[in-house]
């Protein structure tokens, strides 16, 4: 399996105003879109009890450090379901690595043992992932880009 580029590096941020406004306004990156909690809910495919009234709240946002390659940016919500939106601590969640065929890359892993925790699936923001995890349960992504994904805007 050839990997193309780190896609992404993801945080879970206490303050997503504060967030944004040190790595837009201070550091000078830009923001490339932003996703609701609805966004999240129609991407699971029903509804989440701690999110009811929330739909037009922020869930996260991409952040460009390079062509292709990002920080994203998670909110937390207190009382949320562990597992939906990744783990329930502030701070480093996971990273991207970014594949060009994302069913090869499963195939590819099976064969060589690797548990496949989930996908591949289409997400929000139009890009394919897939999620597996080291020997210590360090979970990654492997995502692929397509020509709508979000991230190529």
């Amino acid at each position: 399996m050839k990997f193309s580029a780190l896609a992404h590096l993801a945080f879970k941020v206490s303050d997503m105003d504060k967030a944004l406004d040190f790595y837009c306004n201070k550091l000078g990156l830009r923001q490339v879109f932003s996703l609701t909690y609805g966004s999240l809910m129609a991407s699971v495919g029903h509804e989440i009890p701690a999110l009811k009234g929330r739909e037009e709240e922020l869930w996260l946002s991409y952040i460009e450090l390079a062509p292709r390659q990002f920080v994203e940016l998670f909110t937390s919500v207190p009382g949320m379901e562990r597992g939906i939106c990744d783990d329930d601590h502030i701070g480093y969640l996971h990273f991207a690595l970014e594949v060009e065929d994302i069913h090869a890359a499963k195939a590819e892993l099976e064969q060589t043992g690797i548990e496949i925790l989930s996908g591949p699936s289409f997400g929000p923001e139009n890009t394919w992932q897939m999620w597996i995890a080291d020997p210590d349960g360090n979970r990654f992504e492997l995502m692929q880009y397509t020509p709508a994904s979000w991230q190529l805007r």
